[in-house]
């Protein structure tokens, strides 16, 4: 630690550990990154968020790699990485993110919309169409056109992430149905059915009211079998400018149906892998078309959701080398690239947010009633040395 009041804060969710919070890892590389830049990195929830001006407690890394809690005043800048499943947990979020906000903190809480209106939004440029599966909200005659005509479906939650509740249906020369997927705690499932009302009434329970999309069935699969998709991180840099980080390859368990790696799928070299599915003049276009769409996308969703940070760009490529795009995550891991010993990618992964942050509180006017940090575990005595007293921002 430098001693310095830090300026920069990592906002993500909490849970039970040591440390009490998700993502260690990344919180560590991250304030390792910061630390490169000459600047520390305050990790906290949105919990500690005290309205009093005050973050109670904040988690600082040491040089010994374990956590230190801290009670500091509000960070200038604020990155948030947060995952909240239950609704109180998504409450207390947006309290904390909406006085953050008020006391003049820069929140970089990008996030795009639900997967329908990202593909509304992307569909508007002409170049981005061919490379758009045909998607539209779930309806029971959606999925029964399909499996007539294509005797396939695909469905996935409009705001799902890492591949929990998606859904393959597939429709037999016998007649039978078989869905697979994964379910909300993401587990794989499969199930078959004698009857298309028997399915129907099954899929109602299963999304349970949840917003669906249905989509065409595409064969995203490699010669053996295995799902896999392309994933370009693209990030801003120090300047706010879009940049490509990195391609790699997700690639799923044999037989399975999304290559995620929260599903156990595995990280590969998307150069040496595309080469061996494809050839080698294959894999240069497929790799050239897709960094042409990163550095599209990007730019066509901030139009529309506002400023963003980095993104995950997830591409599928059918055995004839069709290109496709399947979602946009504006929360993407870079578990990746260090799987695949890309150390240039997986350094610039965790240091482009960071020194785009601190580039913004470079040009923020410097505060004026900023007081000295308190430890969060302090005795009486250290308490009445420091004789410092908090004053309530409103």
């Amino acid at each position: 630690m430098t001693g310095k009041h830090p300026e920069l804060g990592l906002m993500t969710c909490r849970k039970a550990g040591d440390p009490p919070f998700q993502e260690a890892a990344t919180c560590s590389d991250m304030s390792l990154a910061a630390s490169r830049q000459g600047a520390d990195l305050a990790v906290f929830y949105p919990e500690a968020v005290q309205n009093d001006g005050t973050v109670h407690p904040a988690y600082l890394l040491n040089r010994d790699g374990t956590w230190s809690a801290r009670t500091i005043l509000l960070p200038r800048v604020v990155l948030e990485r947060t995952f909240c499943s239950q609704a109180e947990e998504k409450t207390v979020l947006r309290q904390a993110r909406s006085f953050l906000r008020r006391q003049g903190t820069i929140v970089l809480s990008g996030r795009v919309g639900g997967k329908l209106a990202v593909f509304r939004c992307l569909s508007l440029a002409d170049s981005l169409k061919p490379h758009l599966p045909s998607t539209e909200l779930f309806h029971p005659k959606g999925v029964v056109r399909r499996l007539s005509e294509q005797r396939a479906v695909f469905l996935k939650p409009d705001g799902g992430s890492k591949g929990e509740g998606c859904i393959r249906i597939l429709r037999s020369a016998s007649e039978y149905f078989t869905a697979e997927g994964r379910d909300r705690q993401n587990q794989p499932f499969r199930k078959s059915f004698s009857q298309l009302r028997e399915l129907l009434v099954w899929l109602s329970l299963f999304m349970k009211g949840r917003r669906y999309l249905v989509q065409d069935y595409l064969q995203l699969t490699g010669k053996k079998g295995s799902p896999f998709d392309l994933r370009a991180l693209v990030q801003k840099d120090l300047h706010g400018r879009w940049a490509l980080t990195g391609i790699a390859v997700r690639q799923g368990e044999q037989g399975g149906m999304t290559a995620n790696l929260h599903g156990g799928g595995k990280a590969l070299s998307a150069q040496e892998w595309l080469t061996e599915e494809f050839g080698s003049a294959r894999t240069i276009r497929l790799l050239h078309q897709v960094e042409k769409m990163a550095d599209q996308i990007p730019l066509l969703l901030e139009e529309s959701f506002g400023r963003l940070v980095e993104l995950g760009l997830d591409f599928g490529v059918e055995p004839d080398g069709r290109l496709w795009f399947l979602e946009a995550n504006s929360r993407p891991g870079r578990a990746s690239f260090r799987s695949i010993g890309d150390a240039d990618a997986s350094s610039l992964s965790t240091s482009r947010p960071v020194s785009y942050a601190l580039q913004l509180t470079r040009r923020m006017p410097l505060p004026t009633d900023r007081i000295a940090p308190i430890p969060l575990f302090q005795s009486d005595r250290e308490k009445q040395e420091n004789g410092v007293s908090f004053r309530r921002i409103m």
